[in-house]
């Protein structure tokens, strides 16, 4: 390797006085270029939404045996929130500022919202607007 790079230099200094040229030599010079690699195409429709990889997820988790009854009751419950805050939309429209405004949503909410008679089947703007005691433990 350290004599072709001696080679190299010899050549282009020599080049540099006009004092030398080889066709055997500029080819070992000439390097090929490089193919760009090609455009990764982007498919033209938005993707999965967000419940179908959820329900996928929760399914992997129970085929797997991952959850206990009580634990895909709690997950189950949070990913509802989710969709209830965000929607059902495209995943890869969910980015930094969707989660922190879904954060800054959620500890506006009141705490056990889907239990407590007042606040059942009420939309998330609604309990919003009746200022409820808010959640003090988020995330």
């Amino acid at each position: 390797m350290m004599k072709n790079l001696i080679s190299t230099f010899g050549v282009m200094a020599a080049r540099e006085e006009n004092r030398f040229v080889s066709e055997k030599i500029d080819q070992h010079l000439i390097r090929e270029p490089k193919p760009e690699p090609e455009p990764v195409n982007e498919p033209d429709d938005t993707g999965e939404v967000l419940w179908s990889v959820v329900e996928k997820y929760v399914e992997e988790q129970e085929r797997g045996g991952n959850w206990r009854p009580r634990t895909k009751d709690e997950f189950q419950a949070c990913l509802n929130t989710l969709k209830d805050v965000i929607g059902n939309v495209p995943v890869k429209s969910i980015n930094f500022e969707t989660m922190r405004q879904y954060k800054d949503i959620l500890v506006k909410l009141p705490p056990n919202r889907n239990k407590v008679n007042e606040y059942k089947g009420k939309a998330i703007e609604q309990l919003i607007a009746l200022g409820a005691p808010l959640c003090r433990s988020v995330l």
